[in-house]
């Protein structure tokens, strides 16, 4: 049987968790303090993937004027607090997943755009802290993805070895092609594109088909 890599990078939102809801909720409390109409679970699949501060100027400028997302940063992490894990349930099979890979010798990292504080209350609150040796969010870092930037620096903090990335919107397949990692990617998250056209070594439907396609990629792995 073919090896598996040494080394797997994942995103958290759409392809481990699905934090919609959570994001939903919050969002819309925000939005009510500030006379604003709610959104649409569908309107924050859309709005997800690129950050915080995307989020929040996407969701302002979709229920009113445009403003400024920075006056809202912190009341957002007053409200998410108490949202995140509730609202971030697992996708089937991300934890048993997560069990393999780390049992075979894997070593595993985790680079997101959400930012590092509620990425690590949401890992802890699953078990799943203790799977990965790096997590980067989306503010601990000058730049984020798609800037490769994030994912070579969780590499730079790990041993060397075959490495790949396992997400689920264009943001990550753009991420990985500039740093250069074979990628499989997710049918099941927020991807506004058609997942088959983003030029992934491997398209799946759910996590269950993830061990099986990081060990077809093994001939791209470098």
């Amino acid at each position: 049987m073919r090896s598996l890599p040494d080394i797997v990078l994942f995103d958290l939102d759409g392809t481990l968790v699905d934090s919609a809801p959570g994001l939903q909720r919050t969002l819309n409390a925000v939005l009510a303090e500030n006379g604003r109409r709610p959104l649409s679970l569908e309107e924050v699949h859309r709005f997800v993937g690129e950050g915080l501060d995307t989020l929040l100027a996407r969701a302002l400028a979709a229920t009113g004027s445009a403003l400024e997302p920075g006056p809202f940063r912190a009341r957002w992490f007053e409200v998410y607090e108490g949202l995140a894990i509730q609202g971030s349930p697992s996708y089937p099979f991300a934890g048993a997943l997560l069990r393999s890979l780390t049992d075979q010798g894997c070593r595993l990292g985790l680079v997101t755009n959400k930012p590092q504080r509620p990425t690590e209350q949401i890992l802890r609150a699953l078990g799943w802290i203790g799977h990965f040796e790096v997590v980067l969010g989306g503010d601990a870092l000058p730049t984020r993805k798609p800037d490769p930037g994030p994912l070579r620096e969780a590499l730079a903090r790990l041993p060397p070895g075959r490495a790949a990335y396992v997400g689920d919107s264009a943001i990550d397949a753009q991420a990985a092609r500039g740093a250069d990692l074979p990628l499989v990617l997710l049918r099941h998250g927020y991807c506004q594109e058609d997942p088959d056209s983003l030029g992934a070594q491997a398209v799946v439907s759910g996590l269950d088909e993830v061990e099986e396609a990081l060990r077809g990629l093994s001939r791209a792995l470098t």
